[in-house]
């Protein structure tokens, strides 16, 4: 029996440790200080279960990127860990040319598109 409870605190701490780094992959401290847009969403609402900065840097310029961001989750992937959270699905390696630029309300798995500054961002 106690290894039974050993084995729940212990898949909890993992599940715990998981949920910490998901939340915050690759984005810094001063990142997640910061306020980015979508934030005022959060305020005076109802308490979310979880709140994820991600981030990576990219040396170039945003014209160029854009296009992927656009695209991400709306029919291209996710750019990501495609058999883990792409249902096993593969992430495009191209732009898709026929996903249209992204409009508020647009749906995708995460929710609903609520905010876009073109070129800049995206909030779900």
């Amino acid at each position: 029996m106690v290894w039974f409870a050993a084995a729940i605190v212990l898949g909890l701490v993992c599940k715990s440790a998981l949920l910490w780094w998901g939340t915050r992959w690759g984005s810094t401290s001063a990142e997640r200080a910061i306020e980015m847009p979508g934030d005022d969403y959060l305020e005076g609402g109802r308490r979310v279960r979880v709140a994820m900065t991600r981030a990576i840097s990219i040396n170039v310029r945003p014209e160029r990127v854009w296009p992927w961001v656009s695209q991400l989750g709306r029919g291209a992937g996710w750019y990501s860990v495609d058999w883990l959270d792409n249902g096993r699905k593969t992430s495009a390696w191209h732009i898709v040319l026929w996903i249209p630029e992204p409009q508020l309300g647009d749906a995708t798995a995460v929710g609903y598109l609520r905010h876009i500054t073109t070129g800049r961002s995206l909030v779900w």
